[in-house]
């Protein structure tokens, strides 16, 4: 707690007055009291000394002592104070933790004042409270102070919504317990998030429910992180599958179009982030799992699947697909099944791993079959041995 605030405020009192009165009476200043007492001026504790001799050092002793008459107590009752008659003619001085907090974060509205004294957990600690000041901006709203703070928790580099809930979902890890197991992932041994237990803590995990409520329509009367993760992966899977999307997936998506779009784009956001991509990785394929993908994948129709890249189960469903085409007869214009090897080789799934992706591998093997079967159609008849320079027919 910055406590030259205070030491200023209470210096302008002992311009005017010799005696100033404090009543803290949830001793939130108690540890850094002798700090906060102004040069010159004597600390006096009617709580430890008693008040009757508060009293006579007060009028008696020191009749010219400038002093601080401090207590972690509530001011008394008129008819049970002993120093009725001197409060009445002193100053008394009042400072809470949030009136501070809201000063030092330069912060405009004093209506933020009634919402910091709910977040005082979160300022108990002296590095939150100084990584907060670098996001902080005047006309901050509760809020915009909420997301900071939840942004601070999880650990993020920037106070973006999108940053702290990639930030949050990366640091789920395998559960070394059952008790430890995130709800919703029991066959995934996913763990709940060491920073989703501090978000709780710190009272803020009502803003995090409406965060996600107003960014990707998720509410739930009894919600937890698992069903979340479910809810994004599959909103974002519903943009591709639209109304082919089966019946045992479609109440797991949101149903704003809205809400799907920003699923959308938060997982691509995560998906681009080169320092999470094997947590997205670990997480599609535990929600795959969760919610058997595969089990009803094969029911969408595979155009609709072209562009996606949510679930792993989506390329292997695409190079059955792409298998299927190649056996089949072809069409004399195969430039759409050639672009569509591309999209596929271009997608997450064949990007991780880089270089030694099974899945790029799997595309290149196929890119290799469909030119072997367009180069026999295109010679089928021709006998090698009787052409004079059959090399050029076989590269051209």
């Amino acid at each position: 707690m910055n406590t030259s605030q205070i030491t200023e405020a209470l210096s302008k009192f002992y311009e005017e007055h010799r005696i100033v009165f404090w009543n803290d009476p949830r001793g939130e200043f108690l540890e850094s009291l002798s700090e906060t007492v102004p040069e010159g001026v004597a600390l006096i504790r009617p709580d430890e000394d008693g008040a009757l001799a508060a009293k006579i050092r007060i009028e008696i002793d020191e009749p010219r002592t400038k002093f601080l008459v401090y207590s972690p107590r509530n001011e008394p009752v008129p008819e049970k104070d002993w120093l009725l008659d001197v409060r009445l003619y002193s100053k008394t001085f009042t400072a809470d933790a949030a009136s501070l907090i809201l000063s030092d974060l330069g912060l405009e509205s004093q209506t933020m004042r009634a919402h910091i004294a709910k977040r005082m957990l979160f300022f108990a600690k002296q590095d939150r409270r100084v990584k907060l000041l670098r996001w902080v901006s005047p006309q901050d709203t509760a809020a915009d102070l909420d997301r900071k703070m939840l942004g601070i928790v999880v650990g993020a580099d920037q106070a973006e919504t999108f940053t702290i809930l990639i930030k949050l979902f990366s640091s789920l890890s395998p559960a070394e317990s059952e008790a430890a197991m995130l709800p919703g992932f029991q066959s995934s041994h996913l763990s709940t998030p060491p920073a989703w237990k501090e978000t709780v803590r710190l009272g803020l995990e009502e803003y995090f429910w409406d965060l996600v409520d107003t960014t990707f329509g998720y509410r739930s009367d009894q919600p937890d992180i698992g069903k979340l993760l479910v809810h994004i992966f599959v909103s974002e899977f519903a943009t591709h599958a639209g109304d082919k999307l089966p019946s045992m997936a479609a109440p797991l998506a949101a149903t704003e179009r809205s809400a799907q779009h920003n699923a959308a784009v938060f997982l691509a956001n995560w998906r681009n982030n080169t320092v999470f991509l094997s947590s997205y990785a670990r997480i599609a394929q535990a929600i795959e799992k969760e919610i058997e993908v595969v089990s009803w994948i094969g029911s969408i129709p595979p155009e609709r699947l072209h562009d996606s890249e949510t679930f792993e189960a989506v390329d292997r469903f695409m190079m059955r697909e792409l298998r299927d085409r190649l056996m089949a007869p072809l069409p004399a214009d195969t430039s759409e099944l050639e672009a569509l090897i591309n999209t596929r080789r271009d997608r997450f799934w064949s990007r991780l791993g880089g270089a030694e992706s099974t899945f790029r591998f799997a595309y290149d093997a196929i890119e290799a079959a469909l030119q072997f079967y367009i180069l026999r159609g295109k010679y089928r008849g021709i006998h090698l041995h009787k052409l004079r320079n059959p090399l050029p027919c076989v590269y051209r």
